[in-house]
């Protein structure tokens, strides 16, 4: 990573690897779909993508997902006692689970815990 000049300063600017890793996202795993897209239908399966659009980096990750039209599935949260309330709801796809788990596993094992 490039140093800053900052008031005089230089610095290395720091941001977490998982956050790179999320940000690359659509670089790495989007041109492999776009390959991978090409090589089954030319142009043609490309242009369908833009009117079916992938519904879950899953299906991104793995393009048999994305012709199969696998869905996300939905994983409800245990219940909450005592005083703790859950403030959000969200839903992270399979490329979060991988980065996160990135940092503490080996790449195979975190490979295989995000796909399920």
């Amino acid at each position: 990573m490039p140093l800053v000049l900052l008031f005089g300063e230089q610095i290395q600017p720091s941001l977490p690897d998982t956050i790179n890793k999320l940000n690359r996202f659509p670089y790495h795993y989007g041109i492999k779909f776009v390959k991978a897209l090409y090589a089954s239908g030319c142009w043609d399966a490309i242009e369908k993508a833009y009117t079916s659009p992938p519904n879950t980096t899953e299906q991104i990750m793995h393009l048999e997902k994305y012709f199969d039209q696998e869905i996300a599935k939905t994983v409800e949260a245990p219940s909450i006692t005592g005083n703790w309330s859950l403030p959000e709801r969200n839903s992270f796809g399979e490329c979060f689970v991988f980065v996160m788990l990135d940092k503490w596993i080996s790449e195979a094992d975190d490979e295989k815990a995000a796909e399920g």
